[in-house]
């Protein structure tokens, strides 16, 4: 036992040992005698262990009392039941503290107290716990009191009370497994409720809570309060096969999961239920909290995979996740005041009869990080949109991210967005980025390093937006049949084109009659397989600023 609640045991003992009766015989003694400071006497040992009186012979005639209003002291009642089950093979009664008006409470009732119930006892044993001290059991009239500062310390106690009297051998544990709340994990059984109780266990003690192999079906959200659950960190996963322990969502009303304030890890989710005819279903994970985290998860068919506009999301962190068959949107975030970090996410799939409508979705962040984000077979990589609710668009850094076989790449779209992108790969068959004519006047995007390859659009669009910066890419639109210019402009406030290379069958860059603004495009390399030299650059604006000086033009050739 620690010295501190060795020392608050004493302290109780002391104020409370007139009303406490001795033990007659030296064989209800603990047989560890755990209860027991190393230099105590023979005498002082008994003093100790027999100050709640014979409590083995008699628990029996104990009722144990929780507070009505605490759930979390609910398991600790249970497990006072269990041992004394099966160590006096006696079963005591569990009762909440809650009376109806007009009744009476009998103060001479022998009852343990969990916690600091509404029992005037409870209030005295609280009065009389050390500062310093986690918890006290102390005896105070005919009710045995269990209290501590804090739900934890209570269980604590309740623990050392019973391997104090009853020899209980208090397990070791460094977290909670849902098969030990009663989880088949055979995918037929619900094992909503073990999750529940697990979880809650959890919120008591700020120990994790785990999931081992097996395949689980949960029915019910499981919201996690600053509580970790997680399966194998570091099993894999591809498309088609993994090794982590699964779990089933099937009520597509709501989340399987919200992540609060929590963690969730190492699972491989498969939502039942969703196909190509589902017009409306909830998301499979929902974070609804500030620094929340979510990783080394695999999502299969889910109809929104993970969906983070719910209050305030700041600091959550979202990475490592594959998530497979998509059939509305894969990852969807909002609302994040503050840094968020995406990273490592992958929506992929394969059916190229459904494409994902949305891969990822951005409204309205403050600082957003997004690194190494790629999608394949998707209507819009990467989507920008107002967020009516938080009031405001995306301002983020996007780093090596990507597309592929994806109809539009970036698309830019209302609300204020301020967006930096930085390498990547973009390839596709309409465009590769398009800065919608409905995005917000002071919209500003820069990419950087990039590679684009897109058909039947424009590789870059610009219609709309304030400042929008495009230098050191590489721009291809080399398909038989297409030969409108790689870049298209005709809006934004100030265009800088510079320092790109070009591929294309036709014109490099087409500034269109309704570009009024500025436009700097200037040392790019444009190589085109048929314009002549003075059609490769095409400005129609006779309202805009425009320069194109200084950009280098092979003709004549064809590129692949």
């Amino acid at each position: 036992m620690k010295p501190m609640k060795l020392l608050a045991l004493l302290i109780a003992f002391c104020m409370t040992f007139t009303c406490m009766v001795g033990c007659e015989t030296e064989e209800e003694a603990p047989a560890d005698g755990s209860a027991v400071d190393g230099d105590a006497t023979q005498e002082e040992t008994k003093t100790e262990v027999y100050t709640m009186g014979n409590i083995r012979a008699d628990i029996g005639k104990y009722t144990i009392v929780r507070p009505d209003a605490t759930d979390a002291l609910k398991d600790p009642a249970l497990l006072i039941r269990t041992v004394a089950l099966d160590k006096m093979g006696v079963e005591p009664t569990i009762v909440t503290d809650y009376v109806n008006d007009g009744d009476s409470i009998d103060a001479e009732a022998p009852e343990i107290l969990i916690g600091n119930t509404a029992r005037p006892e409870s209030a005295t044993a609280m009065q009389q716990l050390p500062e310093k001290a986690d918890y006290l059991i102390t005896q105070v009239g005919n009710k045995i009191c269990i209290v501590g500062h804090t739900i934890k310390d209570v269980i604590s106690g309740v623990n050392e009370f019973l391997s104090m009297y009853f020899n209980y051998q208090v397990p070791d544990f460094s977290y909670h497994n849902v098969r030990d709340y009663g989880a088949s994990g055979d995918g037929v059984d619900d094992d909503s409720l073990a999750f529940k109780k697990a979880v809650k266990a959890a919120e008591a003690d700020g120990l994790p809570v785990y999931v081992p192999a097996g395949t689980y079906l949960v029915t019910e959200t499981i919201t996690l309060n600053s509580v970790t659950l997680y399966g194998y960190n570091t099993g894999s996963w591809t498309a088609d096969d993994n090794d982590l322990p699964t779990v089933y969502h099937n009520n597509l009303e709501e989340p399987l999961f919200n992540v609060c304030t929590g963690s969730l890890s190492g699972l491989n989710i498969v939502v039942q239920g969703v196909n190509a005819e589902t017009t409306e279903a909830a998301e499979t994970i929902m974070v609804s909290g500030v620094g929340s985290r979510v990783n080394n998860l695999r999502i299969y068919q889910p109809y929104i995979g993970i969906k983070a506009t719910y209050n305030n999301t700041g600091r959550s962190v979202l990475d490592n996740i594959l998530i497979v068959f998509a059939w509305n949107t894969g990852v969807d975030i909002s609302g994040t005041w503050d840094i968020a970090t995406l990273q490592n996410i992958e929506v992929w799939n394969p059916d190229q009869k459904y494409p994902c409508p949305y891969a990822f979705r951005f409204g309205k962040n403050d600082a957003l990080h997004a690194a190494n984000l790629f999608t394949f077979n998707a209507g819009v990589g990467f989507d920008f949109y107002y967020d009516k609710e938080n009031d405001g668009g995306c301002w983020g850094t996007f780093e090596n991210c990507g597309v592929d076989l994806t109809s539009t790449g970036i698309y830019v779209g209302e609300g204020n967005h301020h967006l930096t992108f930085n390498g990547g790969t973009y390839w596709g068959h309409w465009y590769g980025m398009d800065v919608t004519n409905k995005t917000d006047k002071n919209t500003s995007v820069t990419i950087t390093g990039a590679e684009f390859r897109f058909n039947g659009g424009n590789p870059i669009s610009i219609n709309g937006g304030h400042m929008i910066t495009v230098t050191g890419c590489n721009v291809y639109r080399i398909a038989s049949g297409h030969s409108s210019a790689p870049v298209k402009i005709n809006g934004g406030h100030g265009v800088t084109i510079v320092g790109n290379t070009f591929s294309t069958l036709a014109a490099g860059v087409e500034i269109n009659s309704g570009f009024t603004g500025a436009a700097n495009v200037t040392a790019n390399t444009i190589l085109s397989s048929s314009a002549k030299e003075s059609s490769v650059i095409v400005n129609r604006s006779t309202k805009a600023t425009v320069n194109t000086e200084g950009n280098v033009i092979l003709i004549g050739q064809t590129f692949d």
